[in-house]
């Protein structure tokens, strides 16, 4: 009978190029795609210490292979923000001004 191995490695960060870096040591890297997980970590992190999205890189890997994404580019863009913006701007500037009695 096979013997199977379960071991759980903690995450690490990691500075570079600019960037922080979450690695995660995963056993059969090519088979596992740990990319919600390592979202997760990235989304808990801007939340903890006030960094960007944009300054996080996810990568995993084992003794053979590695594998790295930007998490920023799996969420969608809002092309509407702008417009939320603008809408925004002249609900405040509708208000202000003299008032009528």
């Amino acid at each position: 009978m096979p013997v199977h191995s379960t071991s759980k490695c903690t995450p690490f960060l990691q500075v570079r190029n600019g960037a922080v870096h979450i690695l995660d040591y995963k056993p059969g890297a090519r088979a596992d795609k740990p990319i919600a997980q390592l979202m997760i970590y990235a989304l808990a992190l801007t939340r903890l210490t006030g960094l960007r999205l944009f300054d996080i890189k996810c990568s995993w890997f084992d003794q053979d292979e590695y594998y790295e994404f930007f998490p920023r580019s799996l969420l969608p863009r809002h092309h509407g923000v702008h417009k939320a913006a603008a809408l925004t701007k002249q609900h405040v500037s509708g208000t202000s001004g003299p008032r009528a009695a």
